[in-house]
Formats: C-alpha cells, sequence, structure tokens
C-alpha cells in the first residue's frame, strides 16, 4: 500500500470516528448533542453556561424530542429545568397561562413534562443543546 493511500485511511478512520460524537458529558440524539446540568442556576445564567459550551439552552421542537430529554432529565436526576421555548410552542401552550409570558420567556419544564413559566431569578437545574 502506499503511503499516500495510508495516509488516506487514517484520515478516514480518524473522521468516521470523531464525527457525530459529543464530548464527554453530553448526550447524543438525532444528531445534536445535549447536557443535562444538575446545576441550579437563574435563567440568565444558564444561557450564559449552554453557550460558553458551544451550545444553546435546549429547545424542545417536537414530541419525540420532549419525550427523550424527560427520560433522559430522570435519569440524570434532574427535576426542574430551564429550557428554550419556540415562539410556536409558546403560543399554542402558554397563551392560557399567562399573558406576563411574553414579556419573561423565562419557561422550566418539570420531569413530568409541564411546562411553567416563572420568576427568571429563580435556579434550576438546566438543559443545553448544540447540533
Amino acid at each position: 500500500m502506499s503511503f499516500v493511500a495510508i495516509l488516506l485511511l487514517v484520515a478516514v478512520t480518524s473522521i468516521a470516528q470523531t464525527h457525530g460524537a459529543c464530548a464527554s458529558g453530553w448526550e447524543e440524539y438525532n444528531n445534536c448533542c445535549y447536557l443535562f446540568s444538575k446545576a441550579k442556576v437563574t435563567f440568565s445564567e444558564a444561557n450564559t453556561k449552554c453557550a460558553a459550551g458551544g451550545g444553546a439552552l435546549a429547545e424542545i421542537s417536537g414530541p419525540e424530542e420532549g419525550v427523550w430529554v424527560r427520560k433522559e432529565a430522570k435519569k440524570s436526576g434532574l427535576d426542574k429545568v430551564w429550557l428554550k421555548v419556540s415562539e410556536e410552542m409558546m403560543k399554542s401552550t402558554f397563551n392560557k397561562i399567562s399573558k406576563d409570558l411574553e414579556k419573561t420567556h423565562c419557561i422550566s419544564w418539570t420531569s413530568d413534562q409541564k411546562w411553567q413559566d416563572g420568576s427568571c431569578d429563580a435556579k434550576y437545574m438546566f438543559v443545553c443543546k448544540k447540533c
């Protein structure tokens, strides 16, 4: 085998081993990585910590993802967590709960899949996501 062919084989093998893998402490789901943090912080601090890790506060985009996040959160020992809520979900889910929600956008989620609005200064665990 030629030297170039060996280098190419090593490069392809290396890319295959790292492609799609998540960093230590992160869990993979649907080509994204999630961090389930037990640190209790404010909504703003959760956003900052997620950004520092190269991600963002997790936004649930569908029911399957919601079920997976709930299962992983429970497995990780998380109960009430900060998450990001899409505008579409906010309108469909929260318009009956609180008119103040449009001002705060500070949404927590319990392990039994209950969305709650509340004080952005409360301290909860959080979930980060990066894709």
